[in-house]
């Protein structure tokens, strides 16, 4: 499968909404018809901005040959969010009581039934919920995030067999969840500024299959999205089911062939781009020697001083894969070589868990872009990832086996 030049839509959206620190946004939060609702302890992966269900750490089968331990199945829940607008930053919203032609527009959690949104920049995204949404999370995040890490391969084989992924890293464990009812969601990409897009709580969408809530205007050329369908519309002053899953908490899985793929991009385009520029960096060589990685680019070379970068280089990462990338490069950042080798021979995963996406507000962006994650190595060895090294067997004992190049992260849930 040739490398994506570009977001599709789902992952454009959930990026833009990252900075809300509510977890990573599901475009599609209805689990679609005669499916369960996604639950904390879920594993499963990303399908057109829905999370599929594969298997669960609650329960054996798809990969989890034991269960864990009913003790630790317990949830917390947590303040609920207002009804109301969540939007990334470029994206500016207004309520209005009456038409949207006229009357006075309103602000905060109660605004009116009519929403007008406009777009000042080439990208953004936004959430409009008709009720509040319910927070829950694990209430042993850790005992969950262990016993993921001790069954990932075995349900990635799983579903890699039954043709549901390809990588590694799509395949997610969830440890907490945003639940509503009714909700709409668009992401804009790639249009001048100033878009304008309206959105109607008052109308109702009624098709050969049932109602839906609200309505967009039908001048409208972004890609949104509103829902569920249901059979009848739901009487005001009351809640539905809160079965809409709009945010999710995950923990995933890097493996080390990845980081290789994407080093090894890098140095076909340096090798392409300059001849008098092909010496790689002292760390890149401690890598190349050590595991026979393919390489890095030396970083004092950057695509702006005239280097010719591959197609394969304009890859686009999710913020996700950016930080993977960057822990992995820090692994290898290593002034004591003996350390690097060490490493090398103990681990082949690293964790990502969302606590780290918080706290460090990754990005989305080309592999071309990562180049400048090169050129400050200070910044990247005191960065606090919260980084597992996993044994190649993936066994529970001694699954920290390199704490000697793992001491630059700050590891709160060790597996």
């Amino acid at each position: 499968m040739p490398p994506k030049q570009y977001l599709p839509t789902h992952e454009l959206y959930a990026d833009q909404l990252l900075p809300l620190n509510l977890g990573l946004a599901l475009y599609e939060p209805d689990p679609g018809p005669g499916k369960e609702e996604v639950r904390v302890g879920d594993i499963g992966f990303i399908y057109d901005g829905r999370f599929k269900r594969i298997a669960s750490v609650f329960e054996t089968g798809n990969g989890i040959p034991v269960a864990l331990e009913e003790r630790f199945q317990e949830t917390e829940p947590f303040t609920d969010l207002d009804k109301g607008v969540l939007s990334s930053k470029h994206v500016r919203s207004e309520g209005f009581e009456g038409d949207l032609h006229g009357c006075e527009p309103m602000t905060g959690s109660s605004a009116g039934l009519s929403f007008k949104l406009s777009c000042h920049s080439n990208s953004g995204a936004t959430l409009i919920r008709k009720y509040r949404a319910t927070v829950e999370k694990a209430s042993f995040p850790i005992k969950l995030k262990h016993h993921f890490g001790k069954h990932f391969r075995t349900v990635y084989d799983f579903a890699k067999e039954n043709g549901m992924v390809e990588n590694l890293h799509d395949i997610i464990l969830v440890h907490g969840r945003v639940m509503t009812g009714d909700w709409a969601t668009m992401a804009f990409s790639n249009q001048s500024e100033d878009n304008c897009a309206s959105f109607d709580m008052k109308a109702a969408t009624v098709t050969a299959k049932g109602t839906l809530w609200g309505k967009w205007s039908d001048d409208i050329k972004f890609p949104r999205r509103h829902g569920p369908l249901r059979k009848h519309a739901f009487p005001d002053g009351q809640e539905p089911n809160f079965n809409q899953c709009v945010f999710i908490e995950t923990c995933r899985f890097y493996d080390l062939p990845w980081f290789h793929r994407l080093t090894a991009t890098l140095r076909i385009a340096q090798n392409k781009g300059s001849a008098a520029k092909t010496d790689i960096s002292q760390a890149s060589r401690k890598v190349e020697s050590t595991s026979q990685c393919a390489g890095l680019l030396p970083p004092e070379m950057s695509v702006s001083e005239g280097q010719k970068v591959d197609d394969d280089c304009r890859e686009m990462l999710t913020a996700y894969d950016v930080l993977a990338f960057r822990a992995f490069l820090a692994a290898f950042e290593r002034d004591d070589e003996q350390h690097t080798k060490e490493s090398l021979t103990k681990f082949g995963f690293i964790c990502i868990d969302e606590e780290d996406v918080k706290r460090l507000l990754p990005r989305s962006g080309t592999l071309a872009s990562m180049l400048g994650h090169l050129k400050n190595k200070q910044e990247l060895s005191v960065e606090p990832f919260d980084v597992t090294a996993l044994d190649s067997d993936g066994s529970d004992e001694g699954s920290l086996s390199n704490p000697t190049c793992m001491e630059m992260f700050m590891r709160r849930t060790p597996l």
